[in-house]
């Protein structure tokens, strides 16, 4: 750690000097190739400083982390405003000499010459910056066509200058590194275009928010003409991207008029029940515009922020399965199980390492914490498998093993073995945007089980995104487990860690705790030669760590893709996703210490509860 923090203070130390030399250099020095050779080395300190910045959040362990004079000082906001002001210095001084250069290659007027000169002074005509969402992409493109990529008084390299300055994000990072020069301007051009004019996922992107505006409840001039402005918007975008929407008059206007407040929609179908003869688009918009402004003149009506309330019933990735009949649900509760001789049922759960008292797997009945005892001798063993008469020399060692509280788990393993079993749960690194635009990197666990996504409430406040309110229950596994109470929801934007391109939205519902760390215990296990070539999603899978994230099946659906390589019995279940590959599945490990294994799992609300 301190290794990468003096790293981290030179570099920081480097761009201040550059910054500061550069504000000293005389006027003379000041030309276009020595601006664009300091933007070139600045811009290789940053990548150096951001690529070292993921090695210590990443595999640095967040206690020793956020601990450190790194994190305390918040060295990385710093030093990337200090990077933004020289950034943005050194652009507007190569604007300057751009804009110098190209007026003095302007022909000059001859003697004589009648020069009209405009008596307004007209608005200086910006162009938009473009972050790479494709939403922006059409009004940029059509925008930047018109002033710069079609104006033959600019060279390719000035033209190349002025794309690269507008540009942000990912967009910014696709052309982050070609050099400016006069021939890499036509294929950066076309490399944008290659990207980002995706007119089919535009076409969607349009329907979507045309279809999903939502409905005016009550009578609002704002929301009306926010319901107009939208849809204008949308068929505009349309038919820049060549659809014929003149024909869409019917559809539009049913799917419009049906998001109404009630009297709007009265006062329309009046309108039009004149004649039979369907309305048009223009009709409907005249209805909309004379609707609005008369309600401008009515008193606003103020209405409370409406509170999401219902209840979402999560289901642990641990799923309840009988290990004697593989139904949906426990062991103590099988018929089938409950049929067999008291023998049987005793082999059963020896030979399968399960506890004796409450017949669950990854711990023994020492450990064992369910209060309930044998019905029949009330000692610490299940009533299934209380043995009224001993029958054996073998039976005899085992009761009285089992009413000392020594059964060890996995006993069917030889009696010198130290190899345990553990159940090995999906963990995966992402990166999430936090408001300020940062991208910092949490550990989440994929939940294939549970119709929701969460978030902890110390990662929601360090992201500082902003939460909209909601009363949402939130249910664990089995009736016993108390529910909690979700108060806050949230947005924001996942990324691959190994694709810095996957960029997925998530909503999360906002939790005090969600899990303890994940495994248990360190997971010794060795993989296969197949598995340690992988592009693992989490490297330290098998070092315990909290979880700060938890995505549901919602998002367990998007980023899977086609790949799964199954290991040796009792090594773990690889699969491929955008995040990487991921490991699960019982795993034979040998434990750290002599203490007896726990498995790595935690129901979501019992955690939150104990925390109240």
């Amino acid at each position: 750690m301190e290794v990468l923090v003096k790293l981290q203070e030179d570099v920081r130390v480097s761009i201040s000097k550059g910054h500061v030399n550069f504000k000293k250099s005389p006027k003379s020095r000041i030309s276009q190739a020595y601006i664009e050779t300091r933007l070139e080395t600045l811009e290789e300190q940053w990548r150096l400083f951001t690529d070292t910045h993921r090695t210590i959040i990443s595999d640095i362990e967040t206690d020793e982390y956020r601990s450190s004079s790194y994190f305390t000082d918040d060295v990385f906001e710093s030093t990337h405003e200090l990077y933004c002001d020289y950034k943005t210095n050194l652009k507007e001084s190569l604007s300057e000499v751009v804009a110098v250069t190209s007026s003095s290659k302007s022909p000059i007027p001859q003697f004589g010459t009648s020069v009209s000169m405009p008596q307004v002074k007209l608005p200086k005509i910006s162009i938009p910056t473009f972050s790479g969402k494709y939403t922006e992409w059409t009004t940029f493109k059509d925008l930047f066509e018109s002033l710069v990529h079609r104006n033959d008084s600019l060279e390719n390299v000035h033209k190349l200058h002025y794309l690269k300055a507008h540009l942000t994000g990912e967009a910014e990072q696709l052309l982050r590194h070609i050099p400016v020069t006069d021939v890499n301007y036509t294929e950066s051009w076309s490399l944008l275009n290659k990207r980002f004019s995706n007119k089919k996922y535009l076409a969607n992107c349009l329907l979507k928010r045309l279809i999903s505006q939502t409905n005016v409840s009550f009578e609002s001039s704002e929301l009306i003409k926010s319901l107009l402005d939208t849809t204008c918007d949308c068929l505009n975008g349309l038919k820049n991207l060549g659809l014929e929407t003149d024909s869409w008059d019917v559809i539009v206007i049913y799917l419009i008029s049906a998001k109404l407040d009630p009297e709007s929609r009265k006062l329309w179908e009046a309108e039009i029940s004149t004649t039979d003869d369907h309305p048009t688009m223009s009709q409907f918009k005249n209805f909309l515009e004379h609707r609005f402004r008369s309600l401008e003149f009515l008193p606003s009506r103020s209405v409370k922020p409406n509170v999401v309330r219902n209840n979402i019933a999560v289901h642990h990735v641990t799923e309840i399965s009988c290990p004697f009949c593989s139904e949906s649900h426990r062991l103590y509760n099988c018929k089938n199980f409950a049929k067999e001789q008291v023998d049987a049922r005793r082999s059963f759960v020896r030979s399968n390492g399960l506890c004796y008292n409450c017949m669950c797997s990854g711990h023994s009945v020492f450990a064992c914490r369910q209060t309930s005892r044998c019905r029949v001798c009330k000692r610490k063993h299940h009533s299934l498998l209380h043995v009224s008469s001993p029958k054996s020399t073998d039976q005899n060692v085992e009761s009285s093993s089992v009413d000392n509280s020594e059964v060890i788990v996995a006993t069917s393993l030889p009696s010198n073995s130290s190899v345990h079993s553990e159940v090995l749960l999906a963990t995966a690194l992402v990166r999430v945007e936090s408001q300020s635009g940062n991208m910092l990197t949490f550990r989440s666990l994929l939940d294939q089980g549970s119709q929701a996504s969460f978030i902890s409430e110390s990662a929601a406040r360090l992201l500082g995104l902003k939460r909209v309110a909601c009363n949402v229950n939130v249910s664990g596994v089995g009736d016993r487990v108390p529910s909690v109470v979700s108060k806050s929801l949230v947005s924001f934007k996942l990324q691959s860690t190994l694709d810095p391109t996957f960029v997925i939205p998530v909503k999360a519902y906002v939790l005090k705790k969600l899990t303890s760390v994940i495994p248990k215990r360190k997971v010794n296990i060795q993989l296969s030669q197949s598995l340690t070539q992988l592009k693992l999603a989490d490297p330290k899978f098998h070092t315990p760590h909290k979880i700060d994230l938890i995505l549901g099946a919602d998002i367990y659906s998007q980023i899977l893709v086609e790949g799964i390589i199954k290991g040796s019995p009792g090594s773990p279940l690889a699969q491929n996703t955008r995040l990487g590959w991921i490991l699960s599945g019982q795993v034979h490990s040998e434990p750290v210490d002599g203490s007896p294994l726990c498995h790595s799992s935690r129901i979501i609300s019992s955690h939150a509860h104990n925390d109240k």
